[in-house]
């Protein structure tokens, strides 16, 4: 029995509004607010040398099954300074890519989702999608995702 649950969903009074929200969902997915920002690890060390800690990001992350793993806009990345802490080989439907592998925190304002403390997250151009991260299979394993694309629901609980 899931502890805790949360819920997308767009209020559907009539049938033209349940086709509108039901497009929406099609259109851009399952949607979560997400807070990307600089590890715990390093706040410590920038705080120790007296460093601005950037302040963390706030955009919107797409709940995506087909991501193995959780990935970051490298445009937030670059701007919050993060570093490098591997490179690796991505597969996306267009073939694959070498990317960048960053130690980030995620947390998920407005929701009762556990934060990610120390993830290590792929780097990719998300930006021009209006998305901040891509939320992985690595976040959603353990927990039950629920699309139900007809009413417009949206639950992932754990």
């Amino acid at each position: 029995m899931p502890h805790h649950a949360i819920q997308q969903s767009a209020p559907v009074p009539s049938v033209t509004d349940t086709q509108k929200a039901s497009l929406l969902l099609r259109r851009s997915g399952a949607r979560v607010s997400v807070e990307v920002g600089v590890p715990d690890r390093r706040v410590r060390v920038l705080s120790t040398r007296q460093r601005n800690v950037p302040k963390p990001h706030n955009g919107l992350g797409l709940l995506d099954t087909g991501a193995s793993h959780t990935c970051i806009d490298e445009g937030i990345a670059t701007a919050l300074n993060l570093q490098v802490v591997n490179r690796t080989t991505m597969r996306t439907a267009a073939g694959q890519a070498s990317t960048s592998v960053f130690a980030v925190t995620l947390s998920f304002p407005g929701t009762s989702l556990p934060p990610m403390p120390s993830v290590f997250a792929l780097g990719a151009n998300l930006g021009n999608q209006g998305l901040a991260a891509l939320i992985g299979r690595d976040f959603l394993a353990g927990k039950i995702l629920h699309y139900d694309g007809a009413l417009s629901i949206v639950t992932l609980s754990w």
